[in-house]
């Protein structure tokens, strides 16, 4: 038994209280715990053993000798010049082993225990730190520590920057990637300009509709499988993809004015004759085509569409460049997308054939 381990009779850590040894078999007991059971234990024997007791002793606690800073740099200032540093240590009083853990170290101070330890990198290093990353979003700790290193002559660890950017709320996340054209000051002003005439017509009293353009292949499959450990998750499919599905629709504030889809791609001049016939189920809903403002982005099989509009008393609104957010009928084109990706039949693969996937 040893003083870490709980006192046989109230079962508390004898750590905490007085503690006394039966000579006879060593087992140890808390002082307190003892007196009563001398009274009524007339054979005097070990309350677990049961061998005969002959005396006991009382434990005397040994305090923790603490050692200066001091002290500390002493030594390891005497290592370093070459000095007998282990007669400095018996000198001082200090133990052998912690004299050398010292010297070995190569510390002369100690490192701080518990309490707010200080930051390696000041608040405006770590500053320049989420600059890096913002200008470079791509770029890795290892990057990053070299950058440390080479402005502010500072060595740091990559965990160190990771818990610093963490901090900074940074997290590791897919890159989107983004055409340096998107956002120039032109298309900006392109942006504002059409916000400001959508506004326009809407306190005109004009009714706005949205049109666009999409598509998607039917080849659908699962990106993530099980398998079991050590072995790919495989599934066969036909090597051909087979043609896109291209949608066309406008949508109102009411709903939904027109959709049409078709194999193959959509050309300008198949747009123009999809855009005569909006505005003629347009006019045949009941409204007047002087009323429509007909929103329109820039693809390359709108780009004349002014062939089919002008002439007819509808106007034409183009949005500002790589503006979707600004059209609502891309929400319609994803939740149309997952509700047919949802609904295809897993391919049949019979060789040397290949059958397509169609819609159920």
């Amino acid at each position: 038994m040893n003083l870490k381990d709980n006192c046989a009779i109230c079962r508390v850590p004898m750590l905490r209280k007085g503690v006394a040894r039966l000579l006879s078999c060593r087992h140890l007991f808390h002082t307190n715990c003892l007196q009563p059971l001398n009274g009524l234990n007339q054979d005097h024997v070990c309350p677990l053993c049961r061998t005969e007791v002959d005396n006991t002793e009382i434990i005397e606690r040994k305090s923790y000798k603490k050692n200066s800073s001091q002290d500390r740099e002493r030594i390891v200032t005497c290592a370093n010049r070459g000095h007998n540093w282990t007669a400095l240590a018996t000198t001082l009083g200090i133990n052998y082993k912690t004299a050398s853990h010292w010297v070995h170290s190569g510390r002369p101070l100690m490192l701080q225990k518990g309490g707010i330890k200080p930051k390696v990198l000041t608040e405006q290093q770590i500053d320049n730190i989420t600059e890096w990353v913002e200008e470079d979003s791509s770029i890795t700790l290892k990057q990053l520590k070299d950058k440390v290193l080479q402005h502010f002559r500072q060595i740091v660890s990559i965990s160190t920057i990771g818990n610093y950017l963490e901090g900074r709320i940074f997290t590791v996340k897919g890159v989107h990637r983004q055409s340096v054209s998107i956002n120039p000051p032109e298309n900006k002003r392109k942006r504002a300009e059409y916000v400001e005439n959508l506004n326009r017509y809407i306190q005109q009293g004009k009714q706005i509709v949205w049109m666009d353009e999409t598509n998607f292949n039917l080849f659908c499959r699962r990106t993530r499988g099980r398998a079991r450990v050590g072995n790919r998750a495989v599934q066969h499919l036909p090597a051909a993809r087979g043609p896109n599905v291209h949608l066309i629709g406008a949508i109102s504030a009411a709903g939904v004015v027109q959709m049409e889809r078709r194999r193959g791609s959509f050309t300008a001049l198949l747009a123009n004759e999809w855009v005569r016939r909006l505005l003629e189920e347009w006019q045949a809903m009941g409204n007047e085509i002087a009323d429509l403002v007909l929103v329109s982005d820039n693809a390359p099989c709108h780009s004349s569409l002014e062939e089919a509009v002008n002439g007819t008393g509808a106007t034409l609104l183009r949005l500002g460049p790589y503006s979707p957010m600004l059209n609502p009928i891309e929400n319609i084109w994803s939740k149309i997308k997952t509700y047919a990706k949802t609904h295809l039949r897993v391919p049949v693969v019979a060789p040397p054939g290949v059958v397509e996937q169609r819609l159920v």
